[in-house]
């Protein structure tokens, strides 16, 4: 298991969930979500998780998404991975 990479923000040595441009694309996932007037529940059975807390912990920065699941989000919001990448630039 992989630990969360830490870099430079504001010359601080900070780990990647907690960087604000991870928070920015964070937000967005859940913008898009409620956009969509979905529930996390309903977003977990259409990715194929048994349960919402797993959705519930990457939107509360608990977990950090991986690229696998952001793909499988991406899809379910009617975007593309870019759309959400944008926000780690």
């Amino acid at each position: 298991m992989s630990t969360p990479q830490a870099t430079e923000e504001n010359g601080k040595k900070i780990k990647t969930i907690f960087q604000e441009k991870y928070r920015l694309m964070v937000s967005e996932l859940v913008k898009c979500r409620k956009h969509l007037n979905l529930t996390q529940k309903e977003v977990a059975r259409q990715v194929g998780w048994p349960n919402h807390t797993y959705l519930s912990k990457i939107e509360t920065l608990e977990k950090r998404v991986d690229v696998i699941e952001l793909a499988l989000l991406a899809k379910t919001y009617k975007k593309s991975i870019g759309y959400f990448a944008k926000f780690l630039r």
